[in-house]
């Protein structure tokens, strides 16, 4: 009876002593995990290490272990600044980026406090990835801005991942992964599952689960998912992000600059027009971007602004100038111009009809 009772309790333990690793990260988030040490190298316990999004402003705080280690899981994927201080010691900031799924190890060091300094770090191609055994291959905004997606099927995304095969026909729909078929790829978007039946691949559109190209912040495709966030499908786990509201008010926003120190602003946009570039001279109906949620939004919607000598105005009550007088040799054209624009505007509410009889 006692043995039952101690292998039942072992049994019990084996299954609960994992449970801390392993849900330390989910199908949207990342994580950062890292040391704490002095200017020798000497491991520091009990160090409070802060993370702050500049975009929102939050702000996590932990302390660091036994053995100097530290872990924030659970971050969602984007800008951080990571410092951390004790006992009249800091840690110069370090700004690194995290995409979704990533795990990135930052260690810190702690000196005499001095004019601050701040420390970028550019997550590269590591040749040996130690933080956990998932192949990864991460898209960030500017891959999937300026990735070409055919009809704005954002499977697309995933065709330079190493192990797939493009193009594979079949009854395998457009691409298979180290050997197993498009039907044993599983998709998410933003942690929620957007397989469709009938191992359809279109993952954009009207008719289809998501916005497409314009609203996909970045995605990662695993092809060896060993965490345990990942599984039920063999071929590979590919995720997406959609693009969310930052504590920039307008969010993504257009300014046209006109004459006289009048510019306009279009705000909240999802994205911007392929090849707009700041600088570039645009006319009246040109597209300059779609309309969205990004910033401080409840809802896809377009904000208009518009300033004169950068102050917001309401235009029906600016006072324009009275402009310079039509020149006596095109007078007859402009009016002829304007009574047909007038008719445009004012159309005649009940014409007269002509019965024959």
């Amino acid at each position: 009876m006692t043995r039952l009772k101690f292998r039942t309790l072992l049994i019990a333990l084996l299954l609960i002593v994992p449970v801390r690793d392993m849900f330390t990260q989910t199908l949207t988030s990342a994580t950062v995990v890292g040391t704490v040490k002095d200017p020798g190298g000497a491991l520091l316990p009990q160090v409070t290490v802060h993370i702050r999004q500049p975009e929102t402003n939050a702000i996590a705080t932990t302390l660091s272990g036994k053995s100097g280690e530290y872990r924030f899981p659970f971050l969602k994927p984007g800008n951080y600044e990571i410092t951390a201080d004790a006992n009249g010691l800091a840690a110069e900031p370090v700004r690194i980026h995290l995409l979704v799924g990533q795990e990135q190890t930052v260690d810190v060091t702690l000196g005499v406090k001095t004019v601050q300094q701040t420390v970028e770090v550019n997550a590269g191609n590591e040749l040996l990835q130690t933080e956990n055994g998932n192949n990864l291959t991460d898209f960030n905004l500017h891959f999937v801005e300026n990735t070409p997606v055919n009809g704005g099927d954002i499977t697309n995304l995933a065709f330079s991942t190493p192990g797939v095969r493009v193009n594979v026909g079949g009854g395998n729909n457009n691409f298979n992964v180290n050997g197993p078929p498009f039907s044993s790829v599983l998709f998410t978007y933003n942690g929620a599952d957007i397989v469709e039946p009938f191992g359809l691949n279109n993952k954009s559109g009207s008719s289809n689960n998501t916005l497409g190209q314009n609203d996909v912040a970045e995605a990662s495709v695993i092809t060896n998912a060993y965490s345990a966030q990942y599984g039920r499908m063999a071929g590979a786990q590919v995720n997406y992000i959609s693009k969310s509201g930052t504590n920039r008010f307008h969010g993504n926003l257009v300014e046209v600059r006109h004459p006289n120190s009048v510019t306009t602003r279009y705000g909240h946009l999802q994205g911007f027009k392929r090849g707009l570039n700041v600088g570039q001279r645009v006319n009246q109906g040109d597209v300059l971007g779609y309309v969205g949620s990004t910033g401080l939004a409840t809802g896809p919607h377009l904000h208009y602004e518009f300033r004169v000598a950068g102050v917001s105005r309401d235009p029906a009550r600016v006072d324009f100038g009275s402009g310079e007088p039509v020149p006596p040799a095109s007078r007859a054209a402009f009016e002829q111009e304007r009574a047909r624009l007038n008719a445009l505007l004012h159309p005649v509410p009940n014409p007269a009809i002509a019965v024959a009889r």
